[in-house]
């Protein structure tokens, strides 16, 4: 498969219902992209759970295994 002109695979998730926010996640070519979808009116700290979400993917992963 060529991926010239091509520059990120982007994850859309679908949402139906009721539902204030939905997260989807893609993992290409060693890059892990996760998208944030949320009804505004429900959830507007839409921007401060999208910046928690990078802070915390941000920080070295610890293993809690003995």
């Amino acid at each position: 498969m060529s991926t010239s002109g091509r520059h990120a695979i982007i994850p859309i998730p679908s949402t139906t219902g009721n539902v204030t926010a939905t997260f989807a996640v893609a993992s290409y070519a060693g890059t892990l992209r996760i998208t944030i979808l949320s009804d505004p009116s429900r959830m507007p700290d839409a921007p401060a759970l999208a910046a928690a979400l990078r802070h915390e993917l941000s920080a070295p992963l610890i293993a809690a295994l003995p």
